[in-house]
């Protein structure tokens, strides 16, 4: 019979979850306390443990953490080496420049080079590459609009299999920088004009714009998507390592109210399990929720006429899902306010559905 524990990933990948270092080191034998980085502890580190801890020392020290993978990080795995790059994005500056210049030249790995090119291009720093060129002449210019005339960037229509593979190739090596010299306009006139759209092909441009695009031009494209409603959760997380927590939480509170919240883990995945008064409220005064709230009202009108059981109403056992992760997130005054909008509706104040609720208001003013 398997033990849980036998579903863990390998030790020497990048595979544990921080939660699970501790188990890691103690079956190995090792001291469990908490290492701080130093060129004595590097290589006593499980990888994701030196993840974390290099993710800290970039956070407090950047020219210190930029020192350290210097001297060891080639000795690292591709994928490690990967994720202690992708830490880079925390503080990232001019001072970077000779580090992920050489890396983005000289790695072993495509992967690598490709991520410290992005890293590049957000600085402003871009080389002259054919792949460039060759997307480029994928795409064509137009001008849409009668009265108001705006200039637009877009795959040409009518590529064949090869080509769409090729351009799904060629956007996931050039950088934003390379692309826009291509098209001869700035970063910011192609994040103003390329198309926004929900297909495969515009989440690998969004893709692309997320890992290289220079931050004014991220943030042009961002509010486009967001205005033209193709904006979700999932683009959005590609970005927060260049947001403020504040915007972070601004930028998802906007969301919220056109998103579906039937499953919350996207939205959390962006915010974190801290989502604090201001979201609570939004989350509340959302449409899904209202929505959601009259669709509860008719279902439970069934059950007073005796059309049939609620409980067997799909709606139903959907909302009492989205209840329940609601629950573990709102603050207590939220979620007394919750399960009155719920008794309103005609839930009865024993239902299972307020279970979670209750326990979140029974918490009121204790700290673990």
């Amino acid at each position: 019979m398997a033990h849980p524990f036998d579903w863990l990933p390998p030790q020497d990948t990048n595979g544990y979850a921080d939660i699970y270092i501790p188990y890691a080191k103690w079956k190995a034998g090792l001291d469990n306390h908490e290492m701080e980085l130093t060129a004595e502890t590097w290589q006593d580190m499980y990888p994701a443990e030196r993840r974390n801890a290099f993710a800290e020392l970039r956070a407090k020290d950047t020219t210190a953490a930029r020192a350290m993978i210097e001297a060891y990080g080639s000795t690292l795995s591709a994928d490690e080496r990967l994720g202690l790059i992708d830490c880079l994005a925390q503080g990232l500056g001019a001072d970077d420049i000779p580090y992920l210049t050489e890396v983005s030249t000289k790695d072993r790995s495509a992967k690598v080079k490709a991520r410290a090119a992005g890293f590049l291009a957000r600085l402003g720093v871009a080389s002259d590459r054919d792949e460039a060129k060759e997307l480029a002449a994928f795409m064509e210019k137009s001008t849409k609009g009668i009265i108001r005339r705006r200039k637009e960037i877009a795959l040409r229509s009518k590529l064949n299999g090869a080509q769409q593979n090729r351009v799904s190739a060629l956007l996931d090596t050039v950088t934003f920088t390379q692309l826009a010299a291509a098209l001869d306009i700035t970063p910011d006139a192609l994040a103003d004009s390329y198309v926004t759209e929900k297909n495969t092909t515009a989440l690998q441009f969004w893709g692309l714009c997320a890992r290289t695009a220079p931050r004014d031009a991220l943030l042009i494209y961002w509010a486009r998507l967001r205005s033209d409603g193709v904006a979700n959760f999932s683009r959005l997380a590609g970005i927060t390592d260049q947001l403020s927590r504040d915007q972070i939480m601004a930028e998802a509170q906007g969301l919220v109210m056109s998103a579906d919240l039937t499953d919350l883990r996207d939205m959390l995945a962006v915010t974190g399990p801290d989502v604090g008064r201001d979201m609570s409220d939004a989350l509340l005064n959302s449409p899904f929720y209202r929505a959601q709230l009259d669709a509860l009202k008719t279902a439970l009108a069934k059950r007073a006429t005796g059309d049939g059981d609620y409980r067997h109403d799909p709606m139903v056992a959907q909302f009492g899902g989205f209840v329940t992760q609601l629950a573990f997130l709102v603050t207590a005054e939220h979620a007394r306010r919750v399960a009155s909008d719920l008794q309103k509706r005609g839930l009865h104040a024993a239902d299972p559905i307020l279970h979670p609720l209750n326990f979140n208001i029974a918490l009121q003013g204790k700290t673990p």
